[in-house]
Formats: C-alpha cells, structure tokens, sequence
C-alpha cells in the first residue's frame, strides 16, 4: 500500500514553490534547517498518539496530523542562524548561549525568527496532504520517517534523494531485465 500511495504521488506534478515565497527565499542551508524544525516538531505532536494509533480511525489519524502540522512550527523566543559542520542552520539562541563556547556566522535578529516561523508554516501548508498520507499508512507513528519523506523526497530541501535507496524500483523492469540477462547466459 505505501507503494501504491508513494508511487501515486510520485506521478503527481511536483508543488510549485514559487509559492512558498518565505522559504523559496532562503538560502539552501536555512532551507533544510526550516525543514527539520517542521519534521522535528511533527514528531514530538505524533508521539503523543503512539499509544492509541492503531485504535484511530483513518479520519481521526488525518485530524491528528493536520492539527500537529500546525502546531509543529512553533519557534524558541530568539533563533539565530549559526554555521554547524559547514552549513548555516537556524538555532535557539539561548541554548547556543547556555551551551557556551564560540559559535561561528552567529547572526541574530527578529528577522531570522519570522524567516523560521514564515518558512514552516508555509512547508505545513503547501505538503499537508503528503504527510497525512504518510503517516496514516503507517501502523505506529515512530515507523514514518517524516524528515527523509519531506526534506528530502518532497522539497529536495536536504538534498536529492538517491535513486538506488528511495526509489521503489519498477517489478516489471527489473523482471524484464533479470530475463533478458538470463537469456543471454544461457
């Protein structure tokens, strides 16, 4: 079933993010952060239903998910872009601070939060359905992977998903090609 739904979608025209004028605007680093932020928030609002997941009736797990969706961007009181491993990523502020050390490209400004806050919310909105479906086609919430699903398979915000790993292959194609291969054996 997860295939049949991934492969529907992967059919489908691909969202125009030209749309999505917050975080279209982002640099491609401060993409995927925003991304994550939205993922890491869905799953702490899914967690809370693990329990009664399998109880839920379809229409009431799509509800559960639209309503974490919303409540998943939420934003720490002051985020900062800070450079982490070579790319820019938004951060809470004050955790960096209690953290201590030196942090390089800080940048702080009330600019940054509503970039944050804009960017997801635009993302929750713009690949909804996507994620009810995902999650709904799982038997536990934890067995959806809602970050590899978005940032990187829907938005490509985290890179581009590697064909030999994601990618459900083509039973027919691989069928004609192990025949063709066995032919030309024997």
């Amino acid at each position: 079933m997860l295939v049949t739904l991934w492969l529907a979608a992967a059919a489908a025209a691909p969202p125009v993010l030209g749309a999505m004028t917050t975080f279209s605007k982002l640099e491609s680093d401060l993409q995927c952060s925003a991304c994550r932020h939205l993922a890491k928030g869905i799953r702490t609002w899914m967690q809370r239903k693990a329990r009664t997941w399998k109880k839920m009736s379809e229409a009431e797990k799509g509800k559960w998910v639209a309503k974490s969706m919303k409540k998943a961007c939420r934003v720490p009181e002051q985020v900062a872009t800070v450079e982490r491993n070579g790319r820019k990523v938004f951060a809470d502020f004050t955790q960096l601070m209690s953290e201590g050390g030196s942090h390089s490209g800080l940048s702080l400004s009330s600019e940054i939060k509503d970039q944050l806050k804009n960017a997801c919310e635009e993302l929750a909105v713009e690949y909804k359905d996507d994620v009810v479906i995902g999650y709904t086609s799982v038997k536990k919430p934890a067995k959806y992977k809602v970050e590899d699903d978005l940032c990187i398979e829907l938005t490509s915000a985290c890179g581009v998903p590697n064909p030999g790993e994601w990618m459900p292959p083509d039973t027919d194609e691989i069928d004609a090609t192990l025949s063709k291969w066995m032919k030309e054996e024997l």
